[in-house]
């Protein structure tokens, strides 16, 4: 209703300023000027108006998620009880407490989970399109895991805690984010796996799930963090105020790609924390030399399981190059030059690669 009305008054807006740019009296057009304020106040009351419906419709429906919540609890024989829930140390080590054991328990489920021959990848994938068990569920998941970082004991409670569970598999999906950056063109060729399986299907179902692996590996390269791997870095590094500038340059696909807010406000260490951060490192403060401005000097700092999923990941996606350079990639999946227009299979492969020769010259057609 009021999407609508924003548009009429949009429209009606236009026609004053077409009014405007014709040949008008002076007294005219002060009338339009008038009439334009008149419907640019129009406008602002009818997005105010928008957005507080909203607003409201939102709350509404979270509020009825609630309410069917306390029913169902009640149905079961539960009293429940109102409390306001007022930020003390006591609940917050209590949230933490639950938070721990509830990762500790799909870490040990992830663990526990028994593979056997029927569970391939082709059943991973087809298990968690579907509606399955939860057991089921985490079978898969390992099946995937195992497939991305062989050699990874994920039969480990405590490797499965650090990797998958914990932040909600920040350690993974930093490790794999570093090694796209470190090969965009083979994430390239990954995402067109991807695109084709998704956009060969007939509806829309899965076109969310378009992948965004080659933006984030092109910005994190862009951005230059990668080469602050193996030094010592402060405010005062060149590199540090270089990258600054990068991130301050793309914040907005930062903010939309990598979820992380880039302020000019923040120095430069605290951006490039944020961004090591989000590849799963831990920047530690390691010395404080001098004794005047006593600058803080930091490195990035690794553990064992990070650089073991690290190559082991690195080991996987190497095994998807394509027999053809990676430098003629896009020639590769050109159509019309000479060249097989089917991409290889994601397991490697040269069947699909095999260059053709090309077609002789098509006679021009000069019948009348």
């Amino acid at each position: 209703m009021w999407s609508q009305h924003i548009l009429l008054v949009l429209d009606e807006a236009n026609q004053v300023l077409e009014h405007l740019v014709r040949g008008q009296t002076l007294g005219k057009r002060w009338s339009w000027i008038n009439c334009l304020f008149v419907q640019l106040a129009q406008t602002a009351k009818a997005i105010f108006q928008f957005y507080v419906q909203s607003y409201a419709s939102h709350n509404a429906m979270r509020r009825a998620s609630l309410d069917y919540l306390v029913q169902r609890l009640q149905d079961a024989g539960h009293q429940i009880t109102y409390q306001p829930l007022v930020p003390s140390a006591p609940i917050r080590e209590l949230m933490r407490n639950v938070r721990r054991a509830m990762e500790y328990q799909e870490a040990e489920n992830l663990a526990n989970a028994h593979l056997g021959s029927k569970h391939t990848l082709e059943w991973a994938q087809q298990t968690l399109q579907s509606q399955c068990t939860l057991a089921d569920r985490y079978r898969a998941r390992k099946v995937l895991l195992q497939q991305d970082f062989p050699g990874v004991d994920f039969d480990d409670v405590g490797i499965c805690l650090q990797a998958v569970v914990e932040d909600y598999s920040a350690l993974i999906k930093g490790v794999k984010l570093q090694v796209h950056a470190e090969n965009p063109e083979l994430v390239k060729l990954q995402d067109a796996y991807k695109v084709r399986d998704l956009l060969q299907n007939q509806t829309l179902k899965g076109i969310h799930k378009l992948p965004r692996g080659t933006i984030c590996a092109v910005l994190i390269q862009t951005l230059r963090v990668l080469e602050l791997l193996d030094k010592t870095y402060s405010n005062q590094t060149i590199l540090v105020q270089e990258i600054k500038a990068l991130a301050l340059e793309h914040r907005r696909l930062i903010e939309r790609y990598l979820h992380l807010h880039i302020k000019p406000e923040q120095t430069g260490v605290h951006v490039v924390n944020k961004l090591l951060r989000r590849l799963g490192l831990e920047p530690k403060a390691i010395a404080r030399p001098g004794s005047k401005e006593r600058e803080r000097h930091y490195q990035v700092v690794g553990s064992d399981l990070r650089r073991a999923l690290l190559e082991a990941y690195r080991s996987r996606l190497s095994s998807l190059r394509p027999s053809f350079s990676s430098n003629n990639l896009e020639v590769n999946l050109n159509r019309g030059r000479g060249v097989s227009t089917e991409l290889p299979p994601p397991g490697g492969g040269t069947e699909s690669a095999v260059q053709h020769p090309n077609p002789p010259p098509v006679q021009d057609d000069i019948s009348p």
